[in-house]
């Protein structure tokens, strides 16, 4: 399936591909945002192509992240399947299909841009009050989250970052640094408790969510959120409403992702082969641990946001 669309890349998007199967490049919405621009390249790099056999491959790429990144994040699922929705095998000519796949992202783009000003709006008042805050496992909203905070006050923050060494999860933070208003911690995650205590409240993105207020994130997420609750430390999820994933409502589990962590060691590390070294990628905080989720819909104290995922849901005309 990956060959079928890769063959027509240039070589800067084959780069980013391998990158975000890597885990080179983090957070479901930057990871969203460079495929639905490989998406528009690709059908513009390639207009001598037969139209069905350019189909078939916007097929198989979009196919490939619902079966790849989907697994671990509804996000995936979700914004795929709306950029993908109008993109139907019944298109016959190719400038009707460059203008529809233009369309299609473009339409997307702008809905989660409004929202994304939204979040970043009511993190921006929300947070401003806190002068510690402690990053675990990068998100790209999150991030924007913080760039927005210094931006609009003049205040130093002091930022403390985990590892989240599962993924190196934390390095891609560190281009925070050098910035007016900014003071950086960067630490292994086995000292987060101790700088826990530092801190008023604590971040994460969500890969996906329940509307019983469960988030999940990286492995670690649990143990930080399990800390936040220990020393106090209000924990926010930050993250748009469609990492909703209502399958939970009628009774459907995510399926855990895994991840083999023995590529994180080298051969002269001994490891036998009778060592397990597979690991969850993704795991659930509980809601109990989570203060609460800041979205589009507002500042959601844990204990609503099943209210507020079946208004979500009924906006959308999905299931509730």
């Amino acid at each position: 399936m990956r060959k079928v669309f890769y063959d027509l890349l240039n070589f800067k998007d084959k780069e980013y591909v391998d990158k975000i199967d890597n885990h080179e490049i983090l957070g479901a919405s930057q990871q969203i945002d460079i495929i639905s621009k490989i998406l528009v390249n690709m059908v513009n790099e390639n207009e001598n192509l037969e139209v069905n056999k350019l189909l078939n491959a916007i097929d198989s790429l979009l196919n490939y992240y619902l079966n790849s990144r989907g697994n671990a994040s509804r996000a995936f699922i979700n914004s795929i399947r709306e950029i993908g929705k109008n993109i139907t095998e019944d298109i016959t000519n190719y400038g009707d299909l460059k203008n529809i796949v233009e369309d299609s992202v473009q339409n997307y783009k702008e809905r989660t841009d409004k929202n994304l000003e939204a979040i970043l709006s009511y993190s921006n008042n929300e947070l401003s009050v806190y002068d510690d805050i402690f990053l675990f496992d990068f998100s790209s909203t999150v991030e924007k989250a913080i760039l927005s905070l210094i931006e609009n006050h003049d205040k130093v923050f002091n930022i403390y970052i985990a590892e989240s060494s599962a993924i190196g999860g934390g390095q891609p933070y560190l281009s925070l640094q050098n910035r007016k208003n900014l003071k950086l911690s960067f630490f292994p995650d086995a000292a987060s408790l101790y700088y826990l205590r530092k801190c008023q409240c604590c971040l994460m993105g969500a890969e996906t969510f329940y509307a019983n207020g469960s988030g999940f994130n990286t492995i670690g997420s649990d143990m930080i959120g399990h800390l936040c609750r220990v020393t106090g430390t209000k924990l926010y999820f930050i993250t748009p409403m469609n990492k909703l994933d209502e399958r939970r409502n009628i009774g459907i589990r995510k399926e855990i992702v895994y991840l083999d962590y023995s590529t994180k060691y080298q051969k002269s590390d001994h490891l036998s082969h009778d060592t397990e070294t597979t690991i969850p990628e993704l795991i659930d905080v509980e809601p109990s641990n989570i203060y609460a989720y800041i979205t589009e819909f507002g500042i959601i104290p844990t204990d609503s946001m099943y209210m507020v995922s079946s208004e979500y849901l009924k906006n959308i005309g999905g299931n509730q």
